[in-house]
């Protein structure tokens, strides 16, 4: 037979008193280390949060600058298009018809 019915009545009793005890002291230790988990998920989340709305106003704050960046290149696109490149094109080649013409007039005198 097992020794737990050789025991006496007091210390069947005392064993059930620490067993329990033991169970409980268990479940308190599960739930306590259960109860620290969500409170540091909240605070790595919050932080977490916090970075990605730091780094949301850099992107903001960039996106602003590159607009304005982006308006004043337009600005000034507008005003190449504006330049009769034709007209340079014309200019160039008179200019470089020009030595010819000049070697040309200075030959004939």
């Amino acid at each position: 037979m097992s020794a737990f019915l050789f025991l006496n009545t007091m210390d069947h009793l005392n064993f059930i008193i620490i067993s329990a005890e033991l169970i409980g002291i268990i479940a308190l230790a599960v739930l306590y280390i259960k109860s620290r988990y969500p409170s540091q998920t909240i605070e790595q989340q919050n932080l977490l949060i916090e970075s990605l709305q730091r780094r949301i106003e850099d992107l903001e704050k960039g996106h602003h600058d590159n607009e304005k960046i982006i308006s004043g290149l337009t600005g000034e696109l507008r005003v190449y298009k504006e330049i009769p490149l034709q007209q340079i094109a014309n200019s160039l080649q008179t200019l470089e018809s020009l030595p010819s013409k000049l070697e040309k007039a200075l030959a004939s005198k």
